[in-house]
Order: C-alpha cells, then structure tokens, then sequence
C-alpha cells in the first residue's frame, strides 16, 4: 500500500503543479488590477478581471477538484482523467491568452466553449466511474457533483443568447452569471469538498448509514432551492 500512494504522489505532482501555477498566475493578475487603480499600467481593466476570475476558478479550483476525483477516489482510472486534465488545460491556456486582451471576443469565447464541451466528458466519466462505485458516500456525492456541473454549465450558454439579445445590465444578465457560479461553488466544488470530509470522518469514525444518508440527501438537495433564495433577495 505504501509503494502504491507514493506512485499516486508521483503520477499527481504534474496536475498539481499546473494547478498551483495557475493559482499564481490568478494572484499576479488580482495585484496587477489593484496596481493600475494607484498607478498607470497598460491593461484593459474588465478584460483582465474576466482573465483573473476564469483563472482562479477554473484553473486552480476546478483543476484541482479534478485531481482530488480522478486520483484520490478513482486511482484504477488516473489515466483516464489524465487526458481530461490536459485536455482542459489547453482550454485554460488558450482563455489565459486571449482574456487579457480582447475580453470576451470570437477566441476567448472559443476556448470558453471548448472547455464546457471538456466538462462534458469529466461529467460523462464522472458518472460512469460513480455508477461502477458501490461506495455508499461516493456514489451519490460523485454523481451529485457531476448533476452539478452539468447544470452550471447552462449559465454561459444562456449568457450568450442574452448578450446576443443586447441584455446585458439586466436581472437576467446576472441570473445567468449567478447560475454558472453557484452550481459550480455550491454544487460541483462544494460536492468534491463535502466528499474529502465525509470520506475522511467516516475512516476515523464510522457515523450510522441513516445518518449519512440523511446528512447527504440534505447537502444535496439544498442546492438547487439555495440559488431561487439568492435570486428572491436580488430582486428589486
């Protein structure tokens, strides 16, 4: 068992890394954003926070929920989420070069795009690999993750149609950026999240199967009300 967690360590460095680079990457361009308000540097403001929020999200957070998945609670199918990682990061590097200086425009859209059809097939594996689980804590947080995800990703998509539509500024403007980001905090990580310590309680002291049911069928099922609560209190 040793031998084999030091392989897992080994095979992972990789994937962290890239996700440790990219929180880097995302702390450079909050500083360079909060220097250009006390001195003049050449950025386009708006177009360097679309960078720094798709980098801090999708390239640190969402990275390494990836990893924590595909390697922590699927090792006999790393491999797989390998390609799905370096994948996605071709995604991420192609957003993190046109963000900064064209906003949102035909490449930054581009790469958008193809990262939401990557997400796909994580979700695809995801409940293939959840499905195969007779785990009773995997199974419906894995699944619930992948549900999540897939939701979350309807918010760029009705993004957009509203922009096309010359929407922007309106209540639907941002119900449509608080879905993708709710769904994505509050059900894609926080499902990856709530799964780390459920797993790790569970090893050190078992808590009763009607008692994780019902703790997990909760966690679940608050999610989708949470967002129409969000929404009520936005309005005017």
């Amino acid at each position: 068992m040793p031998v084999e967690a030091a392989i897992s360590k080994q095979k992972v460095k990789p994937q962290v890394i890239t996700a440790l680079v990219f929180l880097l990457l995302a702390a450079l361009f909050g500083w360079v954003m909060r220097m250009s308000v006390v001195v003049q540097v050449p950025i386009v403001y708006k177009h360097f926070l679309h960078s720094h929020s798709h980098i801090a999200l999708l390239g640190w957070l969402y990275n390494l929920s990836l990893v924590f998945i595909g390697f922590e609670f699927f090792p006999r199918e790393a491999d797989y989420y390998k390609r799905i990682f370096w994948v996605t990061q071709v995604t991420l590097v192609g957003m993190l070069l046109s963000f900064p200086f064209q906003g949102y425009a035909f490449w930054s859209i581009s790469f958008s795009t193809l990262y939401l059809f990557a997400s796909y097939w994580l979700i695809m594996h995801l409940w293939r690999s959840a499905g195969k689980s007779g785990h009773p804590v995997k199974r419906p947080l894995i699944k619930a993750s992948a549900l999540f995800l897939l939701l979350s990703s309807a918010g760029p998509f009705a993004l957009g149609i509203i922009m096309a539509k010359g929407l922007q500024g309106t209540m639907w403007y941002h119900f449509s950026v608080f879905w993708f980001l709710h769904f994505l905090f509050n059900g894609f990580f926080f499902m990856v999240l709530l799964l780390l310590l459920v797993t790790k309680v569970q090893a050190q002291q078992p808590i009763s199967e009607v008692k994780r049911k019902w703790f997990i069928g909760l966690m679940i099922f608050s999610v989708v009300p949470l967002y129409g609560g969000f929404m009520l209190d936005s309005l005017p």
